[in-house]
């Protein structure tokens, strides 16, 4: 999938509902399929979830140096559309016109269901273990977070649009083409809708703040530059404890996040010039590009973060892991702006028409009526760091088995909205084969899903490729569904 393409998906997604899945284990399809990666991802695949994995020797056959190109993973999860649904707003195709019952059954579902996205491409990835001198990694990556919960006011506006109940008069055009105003009640036949050209308030609570009440939006694009150093603190026969840093150079794209809640709404929004926003003389921005140009990838934010990592083997049977991750922040210094709380008196927007987000929601980006921003010279954010641990038992190289967790320490731009954890096991099957599978239960997720993976190695171990999926119960039912995909097929080691 061109990024290009995911781009429209990931922000429509985001200003439908706006929303962020915050990944356990990035692009290491290695170990996407158990979760158990804490403990269990090595060499260049274990950057960014716990650098000390690059020193672990996991049996005699462990390699000494790892390269990988172009591993990819992705998850588009909503907790309102159907699995169908998704996969047409993914493949852009078999639309149908929604009624005005299926407009409001879809504004109240999107006050009350979350909606997420990740999707991460790790562009190359290398690691060298020098034994005693300790080990070496460098990964390049980049990472898109979102996740959003809409608030009851916000959601009905931005599906019925300018027929919404917080409008008490209506603008229609005749079929003489002159106008006329109407009061907004609900009974209006669907030919009277259709005349439908503005809507007008008069309500006291018109102002943004109070509209957007209930709602949280993350969303981020950063691109990460990973350099990390391990080694053996303790190594012996018997059991061993490895120690490992990871320093992290993050270049933001792009970063949206609002929430609003207790009577307040914080809110700010970056672009990188790949988006073509245009502003006015007052530095408020009229328009965006949802076709971003990239080959006009500048940073517009900036900074840095830190991992850390402990991992102790006992006679290459037992695994017991721990890590700190993301420690660090940002500064956003370029096309940043902060919301403005004006009052919506009057919305020519007529809702959403389709389950298409992308086609309805074009108009809805950043130079929305609907949300005024004024230009700030510079905003600070910090990164999602998260605590980590894991236990896993490993017999003769041939079977895996382990838990892992993973907890948010802030509530950051694209961090995890609630603990997580993951039980799976991976098996070795004949001709190199690998099938794992597992469980996940938290994170931004409501309900528990089920992984599943597949990798195979060849010329010794040398070659390995892999696909897998952070949940197989969506190829089976309709609701809540998850496409998820994590694939790499150029992972070499010796």
């Amino acid at each position: 999938m061109k990024l290009s393409k995911l781009w429209l998906i990931v922000t429509c997604c985001a200003l439908l509902s706006i929303n962020s899945f915050a990944q356990g284990e990035f692009s290491s399809f290695t170990v996407t399929g158990h979760g158990q990666a804490t403990v269990f991802a090595t060499d260049y695949q274990c950057l960014g979830i716990n650098p000390a994995n690059t020193a672990v020797k996991y049996n005699d056959k462990s390699k000494r140096f790892a390269i990988g190109l172009g591993e990819t993973a992705f998850s588009i999860h909503s907790g309102v559309l159907t699995k169908k649904e998704l996969i047409q707003n993914v493949i852009q195709s078999g639309f149908t016109n929604l009624s005005r019952q299926e407009q409001m059954n879809y504004a109240s579902q999107f006050s009350k269901e979350t909606n997420a996205m990740d999707f991460d491409e790790m562009l190359i990835g290398l690691s060298m273990n020098l034994g005693k001198l300790g080990s070496i990694g460098f990964s390049m990556r980049d990472r898109m977070d979102m996740y959003s919960k809409m608030g009851p006011q916000v959601s009905e506006l931005l599906w019925l649009g300018n027929t919404a109940s917080m409008f008490s008069n209506l603008i229609i055009e005749t079929a003489n083409g002159n106008y006329d105003t109407i009061p907004n009640t609900p009974g209006l036949s669907q030919d009277t809708l259709a005349m439908v050209v503005q809507g007008l308030s008069k309500l006291s609570n018109s102002s943004m703040n109070s509209i957007l009440q209930g709602t949280k939006i993350n969303f981020s694009w950063i691109r990460e530059f990973n350099f990390s150093y391990s080694r053996p603190i303790i190594e012996n026969d018997n059991w061993s404890l490895y120690g490992g840093v990871g320093v992290k150079m993050l270049r933001g794209q792009a970063l949206m996040s609002i929430v609003s809640e207790n009577n307040t709404t914080q809110a700010v929004a970056a672009f990188s010039p790949m988006f073509n926003i245009q502003v006015d003389s007052l530095s408020n921005p009229t328009s965006m590009s949802l076709h971003p140009k990239l080959n006009n990838m500048d940073p517009i934010g900036k900074g840095m973060a830190v991992d850390l990592g402990v991992t102790l083997k006992i006679k290459n049977t037992l695994f017991a892991s721990a890590a700190i991750t993301d420690i660090g922040g940002m500064n956003w210094n370029t096309n940043v702006y902060q919301f403005s709380n004006d009052t919506l008196s009057s919305l020519a927007y007529n809702g959403m028409q389709s389950v298409n987000l992308v086609d309805n929601l074009g108009q809805l980006a950043l130079g929305s009526k609907l949300i005024q921003w004024n230009g700030v010279s510079s905003y600070h954010t910090k990164m999602p760091a998260t605590m980590r641990a894991g236990f896993g038992i490993m017999i003769a190289d041939a079977v895996k088995i382990g838990v892992d967790a993973v907890a948010p320490l802030n509530r950051e731009v694209s961090n995890l909205q609630h603990g997580m954890i993951s039980m799976g096991a991976e098996v070795k099957l004949p001709f190199n084969f690998r099938i794992s599978g597992g469980v996940i239960k938290g994170g931004n997720y409501t309900t528990p899903r089920i992984t599943a993976g597949i990798t195979k190695s060849s010329l010794n171990g040398m070659y390995e490729w892999g696909v897998a999926s952070r949940d197989i119960i969506t190829y089976f039912t309709q609701n809540e569904p998850t496409v998820s995909l994590a694939v790499g097929f150029l992972r070499f080691r010796i």
